[in-house]
C-alpha cells in the first residue's frame, strides 16, 4: 500500500517511482480516489467545497492515468470506478 494524496502531484510520482522500484510494471490500474457529497449540488453552500470535489474526483483520476500510464504492460488495463454526483433528488438515498 502506497498511501498518497491524489491531487497532489509529487506525492504521485513518488508513488509511481516506488511502484516501479517494488514491482517493475503496472498490469492492472484501479482508479478509485473519490469523495461524495451526502446531498445535492444545489444544496452545496461553498464553492470551494464543489472545487474540492472536482479536483479529487476528476482532477485525481487524470493525475493518476498520467502518472501511471507509463507504467502499464503492453496489454494493461485501466478500471475506472466512480461515485455520482447529480442535481435533484434520486428515486432512492440507497444506491449501489
Amino acid at each position: 500500500v502506497l498511501p498518497c494524496d491524489v491531487t497532489c502531484h509529487d506525492q504521485m510520482i513518488h508513488a509511481a517511482q516506488e511502484t516501479r522500484t517494488r514491482f517493475g510494471r503496472v498490469d492492472f490500474l484501479i482508479v478509485n480516489a473519490g469523495v461524495i457529497y451526502p446531498g445535492l449540488v444545489e444544496d452545496i453552500d461553498r464553492i470551494d467545497d464543489l472545487k474540492a470535489h472536482i479536483e479529487i474526483n476528476l482532477w485525481g483520476a487524470v493525475l493518476t492515468v498520467r502518472t501511471f500510464a507509463p507504467l502499464l504492460t503492453h496489454g494493461g488495463r485501466i478500471l475506472f470506478v466512480s461515485s455520482g454526483f447529480r442535481k435533484g433528488r434520486p428515486p432512492c438515498r440507497l444506491c449501489a
